[in-house]
């Protein structure tokens, strides 16, 4: 007899190393004014993927690592051509 598939549980995946890394920076980082939070700025947060610092006025910028170098030579140089 077969186990019974568990449901497949919604939201973020399970990242305790993000929590802590976000609760770190809480500890040494100034904590959001109460004007902003009322408007709904939550300071440094995550929701299990990336941490990030929510502020009025704040720049933001994610780098991405593109994996090309794994592409053959002779493909990439048809993409590029």
């Amino acid at each position: 007899m077969s186990q019974p598939l568990k449901p497949h549980r919604s939201g973020p995946p399970h990242n305790p190393g993000v929590r802590e890394l976000v609760e770190g920076k809480r500890r040494w980082s100034s904590p959001a004014k109460p004007e902003d939070a009322r408007q709904g700025f939550r300071g440094w947060n995550e929701r299990g993927y990336l941490p990030h610092r929510d502020e009025p006025g704040l720049t933001q910028f994610v780098t991405f690592r593109l994996t090309i170098h794994f592409l053959n030579r002779s493909v990439l140089n048809g993409v590029i051509s």
